[in-house]
């Protein structure tokens, strides 16, 4: 039946709902196109395509994110990634090339001291995790379920193309 939409509650089970139809189509589409490889090779790989496009922006987007690593369609909620215009057009370079993957836009705020110290939590990240490493790497979602290994190596990627691009900007300054 159809849930109480007047707590949260209700529209959480709701939206999981929903999730749960999107995601398992897109397993039976990805399913049918890798089916299809040999008799319709460009369709199929439009497919996966479009499959691997919902995976990597669209849902993230959302906060949701799609574990591929078994065919069950495993997914949960976590922190909605932003991308910016410039990220998408690389992206859709970079996917065009066969490199999966989805980058976070991160705008730089002159009137904080970012370092990498608090990179994670200050601006758009800050009260997204609660929990962090050693090396300051986010392991804890603020909800208390645990930061995936996918979302790990963008945040350390997206941490580490910043500071690439801060020691950049003050070289050119010097």
């Amino acid at each position: 039946g159809m849930p109480n939409l007047k707590d949260n509650n209700g529209i959480e089970e709701y939206n999981k709902r929903i999730i749960n139809e999107m995601v398992d189509f897109r397993r039976r589409m990805r399913k049918q196109a890798l089916e299809q490889m040999k008799d319709s090779p460009i369709l199929a790989k439009n497919i996966l395509s479009a499959c691997d496009d919902m995976r990597n922006h669209s849902l993230p987007s959302l906060g949701v994110e799609i574990n591929d690593s078994n065919s069950n369609g495993d997914w949960r909620f976590t922190m909605p990634v932003e991308e910016s215009i410039e990220d998408t057009q690389q992206q859709k370079t970079k996917d065009q090339e066969g490199n999966i993957g989805c980058t976070l836009n991160v705008k730089q705020h002159s009137d904080e001291d970012v370092n990498e110290t608090n990179f994670f939590k200050i601006r758009h990240y800050a009260d997204q995790f609660s929990q962090f490493d050693s090396k300051h790497v986010p392991t804890k979602n603020a909800d208390g379920t645990d930061v995936s290994k996918n979302l790990r190596k963008k945040l350390l990627k997206k941490r580490e193309k910043y500071f690439s691009k801060t020691i950049k900007n003050d070289k050119t300054i010097l």
